[in-house]
């Protein structure tokens, strides 16, 4: 990685920092006074490729930003070299705030094209593309001013902190102590599966009548649900003959109510009785009481309530053929059609009426016409005698003529008196007539009415009378169908009911009654059957709370060796878990060993090599910072430091060195160290920042340094060199200088082929 140019804004010192076209090669020296901002050049390369530096691990990257301002920018421009691109111009860019802002990218030049973004993209770029991270960057390519005053022990410690052997002395001491924790983790997770182990073992005793404590639960179960469906079906019939029990003395007293009951009442407490016996017969039958006896004698009790209800039911359609007689008469008489007698009667007695008023105005025609009549045959005798008075009355009218008029009108006044006289009689026959009609039609009206009166006496009986009493009025008054169908129902049903046919129709009560003995007996009957299924269901309820005790114990123990076996599973998981994390700590432990001997391996590994190597690159190297008079160098496996003393002929420990060649040493192991570096892992060119590397050294040496550091390798080949003052002589042996100053908070140096350097 080689440095192009470096600008920055807002950053430490600077406002603004701009150092541009930076030499490939060469020693580029940085010269001012203390606080004129030297260090922060260096501290800028720091921040710009690992996004921290120094400084800022005991402080807020805030506190990088330039008094009184608000954010802060670096911007560096470095080249790089792979197998894959070959030669490559990166600008790395990287910004903070004050409001905690943090912006970083990388771009190729000169397209700009954007190579990563974000600060973490960013690092692991530059970690991936030149080889190294920020520790081991400051440690191989950073030279801090403090570097060059490490003796005796701190030079092994800075050697071994280089190396790697602290770290791996730290790992492994590190590694030890967590092994020994891990130990004791493993001892602790053994005594918990000894533990649950023991545990185990007591469960498994009573995991193992799981299968036979299975089978006794179900058998159990089986029983309880067995001996519970007894204990309801005995409920059951129990409540079922209990209610037949209660009921009895009911169904009994109604017979005794239905023996004096009469009309609706009656039928409908037979057709009652009939649909209960009925019901408990089919119970009987059906198999909810399950009872032969009891059912046979419920069904002699059904039939003769059969027989009742039938000869009601016949009783009924009796009294509904004298209704049908009654409404029959009823129409006869009150029908609207024109037949019926009333209708009748109101048009005959209407038509005699006409009658009456046509025969008074034909009595008045009649004598109208015999007075007409008596008049002009009066006048026509008298013209005809000839009267003298008439004569003078008619003066010149001949008096036969008028004799013959009157008469003519007298022979038409007779015609019409005679047909008048006809028709009158005519009519006065149709009066006569119909007068005899209508005394028919009242006499049979009255009889009708009187029928029908007997009618609905007799239907009052139906609801006050037996239906002896009724039979006994209707044959009074039936006739035609209804008496036909009367003497067929005296005659079925008093053979019906076994009574003599002579006797009347039958007596219903006794049938009834005789049911009140069947009664008792059935409910003596069921007094004994509910008695009998109390003592059972008291049996079956004792024997199901057995049962329930049995099964209530063997699912306890159940429980209990189902719990148990939880347990013991719980317990199995634990073991596993616990052996599974015993082994996993186990294998740690083995890994952690096995990297201890790894590390230790290691160690010494790098402690053989590392001597020989550095020893053949201080050699290089120390003769040219020393001025030739060092010129070989060893170190021990210990990484101890001797150098070898023309003068003594021998190899002297750095202890006795002095602190110019002491710091020259320093120097020559950080380069030999830079160099290694970068022949192991970059293999490519390498800028390095050595921040006041000669404090201690005379200008002789210095000079020497400083011309030896730009040849020391093609690798290693660009070099910024922090000097707080500097002779004339020390200034010439830089490639390049840039001049610094404690005022000055703005820098720009733009390095060209033409000048060899410019400073503001």
């Amino acid at each position: 990685m080689i440095i192009r140019s470096i600008k920055a804004e807002n950053f430490m010192k600077f406002s603004r920092l701009n150092l541009m076209d930076l030499p490939e090669a060469g020693v580029i020296g940085i010269i001012g006074p203390n606080e004129s901002g030297k260090s922060t050049i260096g501290e800028a390369l720091l921040f710009a490729f690992f996004g921290r530096t120094k400084i800022s691990k005991d402080c807020p990257l805030e506190s990088l930003i330039h008094w009184g301002s608000e954010y802060m920018r670096v911007e560096i421009d470095f080249i790089l070299r792979d197998q894959e691109h070959g030669r490559r111009n990166l600008r790395i860019y990287r910004e903070i705030d004050r409001f905690g802002t943090n912006y970083a990218k990388i771009l190729e030049l000169p397209g700009k094209q954007e190579v990563a973004r974000g600060n973490l993209e960013v690092t692991s770029f530059i970690q991936a593309q030149v080889g190294f991270d920020f520790f081991e960057f400051q440690h191989a390519f950073y030279h801090d001013q403090y570097g060059s005053r490490l003796v005796d022990d701190s030079q092994r410690e800075f050697l071994e902190r280089m190396t790697g052997v602290r770290q791996m002395d730290s790992a492994i001491e590190r590694i030890k102590t967590e092994v020994e924790q891990l130990e004791r983790e493993f001892g602790h997770y053994q005594k918990d599966i000894g533990r649950n182990l023991k545990q185990i073992e007591h469960f498994a005793r009573t995991v193992e009548r799981l299968p036979e404590l299975r089978e006794e639960e179900e058998q159990a179960v089986y029983d309880y649900v067995n001996m519970k469906e007894t204990v309801e079906e005995n409920s059951r019939s129990r409540e079922a003959y209990g209610s037949l029990v209660g009921s009895g003395n009911g169904r009994e007293q109604r017979f005794v109510e239905l023996a004096s009951a009469r009309g609706a009442q009656l039928e409908d407490g037979v057709a009652g009785l009939l649909d209960d016996y009925r019901s408990l017969q089919s119970r009987c039958i059906d198999g909810e009481l399950d009872d032969t006896e009891l059912a046979e004698e419920t069904g002699k009790i059904s039939d003769a309530l059969e027989q009742a209800n039938e000869f009601l039911d016949t009783y009924r359609q009796l009294r509904g053929s004298f209704v049908e007689a009654r409404e029959t008469l009823e129409s006869e008489l009150y029908g609207s059609d024109e037949n019926s007698l009333k209708t009748r009667l109101t048009a005959q007695e209407q038509e005699r009426m006409s009658l009456a008023a046509v025969l008074k105005g034909r009595s008045k025609g009649l004598l109208a016409g015999g007075a007409l009549f008596l008049v002009f045959a009066g006048l026509a005798v008298a013209f005809a005698l000839k009267i003298e008075s008439l004569e003078n009355f008619l003066g010149e009218i001949p008096s036969p003529y008028v004799s013959l008029g009157c008469g003519g009108v007298g022979l038409l006044a007779m015609l019409f008196l005679s047909l008048k006289y006809v028709s009158y009689r005519g009519f006065q026959s149709r009066r006569s007539g119909l007068t005899k009609t209508i005394s028919v039609l009242k006499k049979k009206i009255q009889n009708t009415k009187s029928r029908i009166r007997d009618y609905l006496r007799l239907e009052e009986l139906k609801d006050s009378g037996a239906p002896r009493d009724y039979v006994e009025a209707a044959g009074e008054i039936a006739t035609g169908a209804a008496a036909k169908r009367l003497e067929e129902f005296r005659g079925r049903y008093s053979a019906l009911l076994g009574l003599d046919p002579e006797a009347g129709p039958g007596d219903y009560t006794d049938l009834l009654r005789q049911q009140v003995e069947n009664e008792k007996t059935c409910r003596k009957r069921i007094k004994n059957l509910t008695q009998g299924c109390a003592r059972k269901l008291k049996d079956s309820e004792a024997a199901l709370k057995k049962s329930q005790s049995s099964r209530d114990r063997i699912s306890n123990e159940l429980r209990e060796a189902e719990g148990q076996l939880a347990k013991k599973e719980t317990l199995e998981e634990k073991v596993a878990e616990f052996e599974s994390a015993a082994l996993k700590i186990r294998r740690e432990i083995d890994d952690r060993r096995t990297a201890c001997e790894l590390l230790q391996l290691c160690s010494a590994t790098t402690r053989e090599k590392v001597g020989p190597t550095l020893s053949r690159y201080l050699k290089c190297i120390l003769p040219r910072l020393t001025e030739g008079r060092y010129r070989d160098v060893k170190l021990d496996p210990d990484l101890k430091i001797q150098v070898f003393a023309d003068e003594r002929s021998d190899f002297i420990s750095a202890v006795e060195l002095s602190g110019g060649t002491n710091e020259a040493l320093m120097l020559g192991l950080r380069l030999a160290l830079s160099q290694a570096h970068i022949t192991s892992r970059t293999r490519q060119k390498q800028f390095m920042f050595l921040d006041e590397p000669f404090k201690m050294m005379d200008g002789a040496r210095v000079v020497g340094a400083l011309e030896s550091l730009g040849r020391l390798s093609e690798e290693l080949c660009q070099f910024f060199v922090v000097q707080p003052r500097c002779e004339e002589e020390q200034v010439a042996a830089f490639d390049r200088v840039i001049h610094t100053a404690v005022e000055m908070t703005e820098l720009k140096v733009d390095f060209t082929a033409s000048s060899a350097d410019e400073s503001a």
